[in-house]
């Protein structure tokens, strides 16, 4: 896949408006980058007690369609505001298994536990943007805490998500690791094997997500 290069001068005024105190850049202008799907990653991580022919180890399940805006104020990093939704029903199985017992995993998954058809989009929305150890710039990475609402399963709670973030010469990316509760969001951990196994009521999310900006920021 090809990546796509801005020139040198527009990368310096990219830098200038993501990276606080570098410079006299407008603070009223406002910067806005968009989910690059295809560089993308976001996979769910499921742990299961107990034995079971179908759920006997752990599962990786990826989402395929998820889309998302960041908004910031240029030479304000702190302003920043994330907006991702997923669309559920794109959740699948990538484990290494038959297609058939893929296809069991994605049923009992969208219809019995995310239950998608009454649920189609989880959303996350950010609130605060706490800045961490390093400084946002091209290649070098900054954590950040990033606190918002996640919406699933019908039910709103507000979540810390744990960051990297990184400058790119065409965007930025953010990459991290949170966990949840599944009964945190009114979703029942789903029993099979005769009740001698369980889905654990903990998912890890790891996400990779690349951002691209609209349009260079216009030069003063």
């Amino acid at each position: 896949m090809r990546v796509r290069i801005v020139n040198r001068h527009a990368v310096a005024v990219l830098a200038v408006g993501l990276v606080a105190g570098l410079g006299a850049s407008a603070a009223s202008s406002r910067v806005r980058y968009q989910v690059d799907l295809a560089r993308s990653h976001l996979v769910i991580k499921t742990e299961t007690t107990g034995l079971s022919s179908m759920f006997g180890h752990d599962h990786a399940i990826q989402a395929d369609a998820f889309s998302g805006e960041v908004h910031m104020s240029a030479g304000a990093p702190e302003t920043a505001a994330l907006d991702l939704s997923i669309v559920a029903g794109s959740l699948h199985s990538i484990d290494d298994l038959h297609p058939d017992l893929r296809w069991e995993i994605d049923t009992v998954m969208r219809d019995k536990v995310l239950e998608t058809g009454r649920y189609p989009t989880i959303r996350f929305q950010s609130r605060k943007l706490g800045l961490g150890a390093g400084t946002i710039g091209i290649g070098r990475p900054a954590k950040v805490d990033v606190t918002g609402e996640l919406q699933l399963h019908g039910v709103r709670r507000t979540v810390t998500v744990p960051m990297t973030v990184t400058l790119q010469r065409d965007g930025l990316r953010a990459s991290g690791t949170v966990a949840i509760k599944q009964t945190d969001f009114g979703i029942a951990l789903y029993t099979f094997a005769d009740g001698n196994a369980t889905v654990s009521d903990k998912v890890t999310l790891t996400f990779d997500v690349v951002c691209v900006p609209d349009a260079p920021p216009a030069l003063n």
